[in-house]
């Protein structure tokens, strides 16, 4: 007897910063909020890249989290519409799946012999990747009333846009301009965090944030990510606010603003553990 094939994952990643739109869902809701979402990702990822959120669904969802479908809902809803989940998606056909989580499964599957996923549910681009065969939800419900169906119409590797996605990466590959630069990207977003906390702030000389930045990552050896997070906690943080107003100030504090940050996520995972095992 063949072995079945499996389809979900066994893990998915927690970063350090799971961005601003979980830190809302946080703010309104407290650790509860942010437990749902993880309890939500365990589902997702444990039967693949996206689950159907109907009513028989919710109700299952909401007795093993010990909450109220309303509350749940209210959470997942107010997740869809700030971008955690693919609005669309859940708003048309009552899926919950997002691109992060589709580049994920991708990513943890690729060394599967097949992988089958729908075209009509599909956020991110495959179409260089072998193993990935694409169905249509029409396809599927056709099959399943027919033994015998035209292969052709049921599946087919995407490899018709793939002339098209070649063009558009050689165009990326193009642009080498400083406007886009990881370093310039990075240096934006350390000055549009500062303008969130003094919208009056001026930079006398941006081309030296650039510089700074550039030199952490290639001169430092910091992770293009882990500055990212870093610069993000640290205009949330009480105290480094006030003293990382520049890519010079952010170099010199790297070592000290790393060591907080983690410990505090480090704190934050035990109390949400704690949380998921009151609740689960």
């Amino acid at each position: 007897m063949a072995r079945p094939t499996k389809i979900g994952l066994d893990y998915f990643p927690l970063y350090v910063n799971m961005g601003d739109e979980f830190e809302l869902i946080e703010a309104e809701y407290g650790l509860e909020g942010f437990a749902i979402l993880i309890k939500m990702y365990q589902k997702i990822c444990s039967s693949g890249y996206f689950v159907k959120w109907e009513k028989k669904d919710q109700i299952l969802f909401c007795k093993k989290v010990s909450l109220s479908v309303d509350v749940v809902n209210r959470i997942i809803n107010d997740s869809a519409n700030w971008g955690i989940f693919d609005s669309n998606l859940f708003n048309n056909f009552g899926v919950i799946t997002s691109k992060d989580i589709q580049e994920t499964y991708v990513h943890s599957t690729y060394k599967r012999k097949k992988v089958e996923m729908l075209e009509e549910y599909l956020l991110t681009d495959v179409s260089d990747t072998k193993n990935i065969v694409v169905n249509r939800v029409s396809d599927i419900r056709n099959s399943s009333t027919n033994d015998i169906t035209d292969g052709k119409s049921t599946q087919r590797k995407v490899k018709e846009n793939k002339e098209n996605n070649s063009k558009e990466k050689e165009m990326q590959r193009n642009i080498n301009s400083d406007s886009t630069s990881i370093y310039n990207q990075l240096a934006n977003r350390l000055y549009e965090r500062i303008l969130i906390n003094d919208d009056g702030f001026k930079v006398s000389d941006f081309r030296n944030w650039v510089e700074d930045i550039k030199l952490i990552i290639e001169q430092d050896g910091r992770p293009k990510e882990e500055v990212k997070d870093v610069i993000d906690w640290s205009q949330k943080h009480s105290f480094w606010k006030s003293q990382i107003l520049s890519g010079k100030s952010l170099r010199g504090k790297m070592s000290p603003l790393i060591i907080q940050m983690n410990e505090y996520t480090r704190k934050k995972l035990k109390r949400l553990i704690k949380h998921l095992f009151l609740v689960g």
